[in-house]
């Protein structure tokens, strides 16, 4: 297409994997005026909440490396969505007008009111501000304070390796089945940080699962009924997330950072 006197109005809500992709990818077009709603200045990568919290890596970045030239960052947060006259309201009291609207807001994680003590003594790691409150809390506690991780899927067992790793007890309660989206094998590696010991050993720094460090610190109790009597001894909850990967296994996502300049 030409150049266009009378762009069309895009304006994208949600800043995060999906929001910030569909932003780039709308650059390439000539007819389009972009603006990026997000109520954070930064870009979060939750899928490294956990290594935020344990203080092994971070987790945010700034928007300016990521969004290419062109889109508008608006920090604020929807409030309401006028589908007849085509706007978006605000916190700030502001109005974006639109001709085409992108909801890509992602989802937030909940607290299980059927678990006694877990809205009162749970701290979640499926969200930034959640996850900094986690981190400030190890903080205040010994470092050789006994941390409880709830949740056996790929969040809860990267949240636990990652602590161990900088030497704190952890426990790592789950359901009855560790890992359950991995297949057998890879579980069976997870599941056993004896055998990862053992086998670093004989291999040298790395074990089968990908280990570095020695797993000792790291005990695991698949016992539902447990989960629920140790939350209400104050257990710190690591809550799910989707898109992660095995344990100790971090490449780092790089499908957000390509420049909407260079051609697909």
């Amino acid at each position: 297409m030409t150049e266009h006197s009378n762009p069309s109005k895009v304006v994208v809500l949600g800043g995060g994997y999906a929001g910030t992709l569909a932003a780039n990818r709308l650059r390439t077009r000539a007819d389009v005026d972009i603006t990026l709603v997000n109520p954070r200045p930064e870009f979060v990568e939750r899928i490294r909440l956990h290594q935020f919290v344990a203080r092994t890596g971070t987790a945010t970045l700034d928007y300016g490396t990521l969004l290419g030239k062109g889109v508008h960052l608006v920090v604020d947060t929807a409030t309401r969505i006028d589908t007849a006259g085509r706007t978006v309201r605000l916190a700030s009291g502001r109005t974006l007008d639109y001709d085409y609207l992108v909801y890509a807001v992602g989802s937030t994680s909940a607290t299980p009111a059927a678990v006694p003590g877990a809205a009162e003594l749970a701290l979640s790691v499926a969200e930034f501000e959640s996850a900094r409150r986690l981190r400030a809390r190890l903080e205040e506690v010994p470092r050789d304070a006994p941390v409880t991780v709830v949740g056996g899927g790929l969040t809860g067992i990267e949240t636990a390796a990652e602590l161990a790793e900088r030497g704190r007890r952890v426990t790592l309660v789950c359901g009855r089945t560790l890992a359950p989206s991995l297949g057998a094998p890879v579980r069976g590696q997870v599941a056993d940080p004896a055998r990862c010991h053992r086998a670093r050993g004989r291999r040298g720094d790395r074990g089968p699962a990908g280990c570095r460090r020695p797993c000792r610190r790291f005990r695991r109790r698949c016992d539902a009924s447990e989960r629920a009597d140790r939350l209400g001894g104050g257990v710190r909850r690591a809550g799910a997330g989707g898109g992660e990967r095995a344990a100790h296994r971090r490449p780092r996502p790089a499908a957000h950072r390509r420049d909407a300049d260079q051609p697909r």
